[in-house]
């Protein structure tokens, strides 16, 4: 068992497996957004939704038992068992009657081809690469994402050493060392025991706890018996203990005196603890491993005769300030820590509304429908002869038109049955630049050429710095048509619809409504 690989859930498990066998670049990050963010999370939907936005070809199918022949299947294929309420599996392969696979838990899998068969149901999702495969910005994800996965490791690693010089140059006695040791060990357990308080799922943790056989740490840190207040549990209290000793080993005057008898005021909650969890057959490792470093500090204390001290103001100004620094930093990181942990939860509840299709469909529809009459003579991309269409009014100096227009291209790519116009707005500032772009543009959708009309905006929109000259001799389009009246027209239809800013998009003639993004329409493709 990997202590330090996190159980993922089954669904981005197996999507991250799935990538990785196709040699595809998808940061992990990327993966967690895209498949919880999607309304249908955690269907196979969401998984072909997402494979289709990184440009993998997929496509889903039901194999019935009496069709089945392991010729026909392409490998490797993600295949839905019925056991569990469903569960998926990657299939890598079926060789003499040995499935391989994998899924969360197991890396390597085999099961017989029998077995296999009376657990699945039939639906299986196959996967192809494409040239355009994979995450768009992966490099720069990758390294922002290994850049904050190191900020946590590289302040424990700078927090040691700084304690390491700190007590070398004061020449610390053994007993000195083994006692900050066995503080550092607290303050990394009662965080972790915090981390399960906010996050119960947490597969890490969830790995500690289960290494006795007994996986209970969940249930005993959110029992009564935990808090001392509805407001405070002994996972903080444990906290605040060994950091605030912690500090006082590192900045006070000859604190190990007092500390020793902290530490015996401690112990009756070791008692309580431990009876506690032999009564209810619960037993928690992390609290246990509290109890045992408890101990060990009182051993240390024992052995080394260290319960007299010298009591002064400064002595007792230091302990109350060293105590008051973790409480004051718990007190701030605290309502944060638990708003941030609804916070999931919350979005998850307004996503499944914001995704309702049909609340998305009466907020479409309940606006006045504007028809988009083909004397306005659009850029038509797609299907012309598409049912569904989008038309966009966009402008050839902004950017979230630009892109608009990416995302409408993996529309266009993933959607056989869409139809995309596209009018440019040309009142406003910079008139004259938009209508010199506007009519070369139009010139070339309507001219007889070689050149892609798709591919003459994409170009333009990916300008840092729109160049038209340099543009325009990349897509000429020789004698510009007189175009004054068709631009004219344009216009009026844009004053009618009330296009007030770009891009505006309609759908079917109904304008896209708030709070919903052009990029959400991709949950709805089905309905429109």
């Amino acid at each position: 068992m990997n202590l330090f690989k996190p159980v993922r859930h089954n669904i981005e498990s197996i999507t991250l497996q799935l990538l990785s066998a196709l040699s595809v670049n998808v940061t992990k990050s990327q993966v967690k957004s895209c498949l919880h963010e999607h309304p249908g999370y955690p269907s196979l939907l969401s998984l072909s939704d997402c494979l289709s936005e990184w440009n993998l070809d997929n496509q889903g199918y039901f194999i019935s038992k009496v069709n089945y022949d392991v010729e026909d299947l392409l490998f490797p294929f993600i295949a839905h068992l019925k056991e569990d309420g469903g569960h998926f599996i990657l299939v890598h392969s079926i060789n003499d009657s040995q499935v391989r696979y994998s899924d969360e838990i197991n890396r390597a899998g085999m099961m017989s081809e029998k077995d296999f068969l009376d657990r699945w149901g039939g639906v299986a999702q196959h996967a192809e690469v494409t040239k355009q495969s994979g995450q768009k910005d992966y490099v720069s994800a990758l390294v922002g994402e290994t850049l904050k996965k190191m900020v946590i490791p590289l302040i424990i690693i700078l927090f040691l050493l700084s304690i390491s010089i700190q007590g070398h140059q004061m020449s610390w006695p053994i007993f000195k060392w083994l006692m900050m040791t066995a503080k550092i060990s607290g303050v990394a357990v009662t965080i972790l025991l915090l981390i399960q308080m906010f996050d119960p799922k947490n597969g890490f943790i969830n790995k500690i706890c289960g290494l006795g056989g007994s996986s209970e740490c969940s249930n005993l840190i959110t029992s009564k018996a935990s808090k001392i207040t509805t407001w405070l549990s002994w996972s903080e209290i444990g906290f605040l203990y060994f950091s605030g000793t912690a500090l006082a080993i590192l900045i006070a005057t000859n604190p190990m005196g007092i500390l020793a008898w902290i530490n015996v005021f401690c112990l009756p909650y070791t008692i309580y603890s431990l009876t506690y969890q032999y009564l209810s057959r619960k037993w928690c490792a992390l609290c246990c491993l509290v109890q045992l470093i408890i101990l060990t500090e009182f051993v240390l204390n024992i052995v080394y005769a260290s319960f007299s001290f010298e009591s002064s103001f400064q002595l007792f100004w230091q302990m109350f300030i060293v105590f008051l620094i973790p409480l004051l930093i718990w007190g701030l990181a605290k309502p944060l820590l638990f708003k941030s942990s609804q916070f999931e939860s919350v979005k998850t509840k307004l996503n499944s509304f914001r995704y309702n299709g049909v609340l998305f469909r009466k907020a479409l529809t309940s606006s006045a429908c504007f028809a988009v009459p083909d004397n306005l003579t659009p850029v038509i991309l797609g299907n012309p002869n598409g049912k569904t269409v989008i038309t966009v009014v966009s402008s050839p100096y902004c950017d979230p038109c630009g892109e608009a227009h990416d995302i409408l291209e993996k529309f266009i790519r993933a959607n056989e049955d869409l139809q995309v116009r596209i009018l440019f707005k040309t009142a406003g500032r910079g008139d004259e630049k938009k209508l010199v772009f506007a009519k070369h543009i139009y010139t070339i959708a309507l001219s007889e050429t070689d050149i892609s009309t798709s591919n003459a905006i994409h170009e333009w929109y990916t300008q840092e710095l729109k160049n038209f000259d340099k543009w325009a001799r990349l897509y000429p389009a020789g004698n510009v048509l007189d175009l004054d009246s068709l631009i004219s027209v344009q216009r009026e239809w844009c004053d009618l619809a009330d296009v007030r800013f770009t891009p505006t998009i309609l759908i079917n003639g109904y304008k896209l409504p708030e709070p919903y993004s052009l990029e959400d329409i991709k949950y709805f493709s089905h309905l429109i």
